[in-house]
């Protein structure tokens, strides 16, 4: 009886590790989550946060060129800026600025278009 119960364990945890390989693989990256219309506030006022695969601009300002590796943005600008990124959903963005703990949250614009 004994040897039925461990080769149950031995089969369950096989499949638990198989199941965490395969959803690791289909994960969205966050390269291509990031492109489109984001609406957040800065010091209370609305704004617009465009990204296309290579620039980002923020409500009609000049697009600047960023570049993501794993969950870091990385802005181009004259002094450079990091960001961690985080996607709680389709629809929502968190970035964190390691240096000041600041967190800006975003939702993404006309999600029913994507």
């Amino acid at each position: 009886m004994q040897n039925n119960h461990q080769k149950t364990w031995v089969y369950a945890v096989g499949l638990l590790l198989l199941s965490l390989g395969l959803n690791g693989c289909m994960t969205v990256q966050p390269a291509s989550q990031i492109i489109g219309s984001w609406d957040g506030q800065l010091h209370g006022f609305p704004i617009v946060v465009e990204y296309t695969e290579t620039t980002v601009g923020v409500s009609g300002t000049e697009p600047v060129a960023y570049s993501i590796e794993d969950n870091v943005i990385t802005l181009a600008t004259e002094n450079v800026q990091t960001y961690r990124i985080e996607f709680p959903s389709k629809h929502e963005m968190i970035q964190i600025d390691d240096v000041t703990g600041t967190e800006q949250r975003y939702i993404r614009r006309n999600p029913e278009s994507d």
